[in-house]
């Protein structure tokens, strides 16, 4: 995990020492201690890495489950608050973000997510991003084998 501050973005990101504890059976509390404390109403990021794993939120299709039966399917299902397993967020409707995600997906597959708007970055890849705050529970995702088709005008 790492710390900018929000408007030097000239620095490079340090390292900021964290730790989690254990919150529900899907989720842990993640704490971080800043390398100073930080001022009312100021601005800063936090780059997170991290890995999904098993989780009630992310949720799997086998291939002879799907229409074409030959790719599997995956989607996430955030609402009440299983979207903490599938990333790190402030899981309440109290709370609303902006987001973006950039999704690699292999050869075959597209990806659709819950955004405001979209853009293929490479034959792979999908860049969304949400303009509008929205709490995390209405953030979905969804990969298989899609293509898009006019329903009306």
């Amino acid at each position: 995990m790492s710390y900018r501050d929000y408007c030097d973005i000239s620095h490079p990101a340090e390292p900021v020492p964290f730790h989690t504890r254990p919150f529900s059976h899907y989720g842990q509390v993640l704490c971080v201690a800043f390398p100073q404390p930080c001022r009312a109403a100021e601005r800063f990021q936090v780059l997170l890495t991290y890995r999904v794993g098993e989780g009630p939120g992310v949720c799997w299709l086998a291939p002879e489950q799907t229409a074409g039966k030959k790719k599997p399917f995956v989607y996430t299902q955030g609402q009440a608050v299983l979207n903490r397993a599938f990333f790190p967020c402030f899981d309440t409707p109290a709370v609303k973000c902006t987001y973006s995600a950039l999704i690699e997906v292999p050869d075959g597959f597209t990806a659709v997510m819950s955004a405001s708007t979209w853009e293929k970055r490479g034959p792979n890849k999908f860049f969304f991003k949400m303009c509008q705050p929205i709490p995390s529970y209405l953030i979905a995702l969804a990969i298989g084998d899609l293509v898009s088709a006019e329903v009306g005008p």
